[in-house]
């Protein structure tokens, strides 16, 4: 497949205006480590943006800086660390998992480093980490953004402030457009001072229900919980020691229910003690801090507990209230036997993973997954699979009607030749909606 390599802004939106006027398809890379996330793109050729990168502007004094698209983000958090700064929704790093659950994630593979991803990248997904329950997500931290649309015109949008925004905030619509609306070329995220200290508190044996129950208490306080997850018994004593925590002293087993609180060394200590006292009506948790379980969260961002047992089957990604996060992990574990599953975002985020099934048979076992996580008031996205089986399933849930002809006419507006990442949203044509919406087989 023929690859552009365009390297300033000009070039690119010259030859994205080209490939509009011939009717070329083209797929938008920059490192290639997601390239495994959504249906496989139909293209004609590539367009590799990697060479627009580097950082242009920082102003740590203002937590604000600007950088071309295809900046590595172990760069971008390299220079943030310098002055004790950091993206604060805690960007996750796919490309490990994806390569374990059978995708291809570029010529990174499955030995890729932490954040070796772009920062154009990061924000075309628009996935944040477990950090998102108190700093909220991607599109709440890009201030601005310049890019070029799929006729070949370069524009932008925001600015340096916070509040900037006159007209369409297309900002927040660029996160999680997998590239299908325009090309980014540079962007202008604000940033955070970094937590000086962490404190994790655990307790075992709570069931999902339960787990979900303590965090919506623990998030009524004022301790400023930045993660909170649960991990069933086949997880919970092997995911410490699988981030490396040696001697975390938990039983085989025993579910596991973490909390995170971060901030000031000095006024940490008797936050979480707090958080610790407000949570005594759901059994004794205990503190637990140090660089291993820094190391703990950042497996969980990425997925990693699920890797292990990847081989030969799917791994879902299921978005939902979070009060109804137990309630649905429940179900999953008991009408499916082999499900191997944690829960992130006090309740709010499921990763799901089954094995597969039979390829005849794979769209219909999505539609009831699909059906289940609806009942909840859940969405469920096909995260990581086979190319094969994202050919044949809807990757993401199917809109509403009324919200797929408005994602229709914007996309129409910025690449009305539909010349950009075509498919990777829309790999299939939309199932009837009371079909998607069956009862669950059990």
């Amino acid at each position: 497949m023929n690859v552009i390599r365009p390297d300033t802004e000009q070039a690119l939106a010259k030859a994205v205006a080209q490939a509009a006027a011939d009717g070329t398809r083209l797929r938008i890379r920059g490192a290639d480590t997601k390239a495994a996330l959504g249906a496989p793109v139909k293209a004609d050729a590539v367009l590799d943006v990697s060479a627009l990168a580097g950082v242009e502007e920082y102003e740590p004094e203002e937590l604000v800086f600007t950088a071309l698209a295809g900046t590595p983000l172990s760069e971008v958090n390299a220079m943030l660390a310098e002055h004790r700064q950091m993206l604060a929704f805690e960007p996750p790093e796919f490309a490990s998992v994806l390569a374990a659950f059978g995708g291809v994630a570029g010529d990174a593979g499955a030995s890729v480093n932490a954040d070796a991803g772009t920062l154009g990248g990061m924000t075309a997904v628009g996935m944040a980490g477990p950090r998102q329950i108190l700093r909220w997500s991607v599109r709440d931290h890009l201030l601005g953004f310049t890019a070029v649309n799929g006729l070949g015109e370069l524009f932008k949008a925001g600015g340096k402030v916070v509040k900037n925004v006159t007209g369409y905030d297309l900002s927040k619509l660029m996160c999680g457009s997998f590239g299908t609306l325009a090309v980014l070329t540079r962007l202008t995220f604000r940033v955070l001072p970094m937590p000086e200290r962490a404190i994790t508190l655990i307790t075992q044996g709570q069931d999902a229900r339960h787990a979900v129950a303590a965090f919506a208490t623990a998030l009524s306080t004022p301790a400023e919980v930045s993660a909170a997850c649960w991990l069933p018994g086949s997880l919970g004593a092997h995911a410490p020691e699988d981030a490396g925590i040696d001697g975390a002293r938990l039983p085989e087993g025993k579910t596991l229910t973490c909390l995170r609180v971060e901030g000031f060394a000095q006024s940490l200590k008797s936050r979480a003690e707090m958080l610790r006292q407000a949570l005594r009506g759901h059994g004794a948790w205990e503190l637990r801090e140090g660089p291993a379980w820094d190391v703990f969260w950042r497996s969980l961002r990425d997925v990693r507990p699920l890797m292990t047992k990847a081989k030969g089957r799917w791994l879902w990604r299921i978005v939902l209230a979070p009060a109804n996060g137990g309630a649905l992990a429940e179900a999953l574990l008991k009408r499916q036997p082999h499900a191997e599953l944690f829960i992130d975002r006090a309740g709010g985020l499921i990763w799901l993973s089954l094995p597969l099934p039979e390829a005849g048979v794979a769209a219909k076992t999505a539609q009831h997954l699909r059906a289940l996580a609806h009942e909840h008031g859940g969405q469920a996205m096909l995260f990581a699979a086979p190319e094969n089986y994202r050919e044949i399933v809807h990757v993401f849930p199917p809109l509403p009607e009324n919200l797929a002809v408005l994602s229709e006419r914007v996309r129409a507006q910025l690449d009305p030749r539909g010349i950009l990442n075509p498919g990777i949203m829309d790999n299939l044509p939309a199932p009837d909606a009371l079909a998607e919406m069956e009862p669950a087989a059990d």
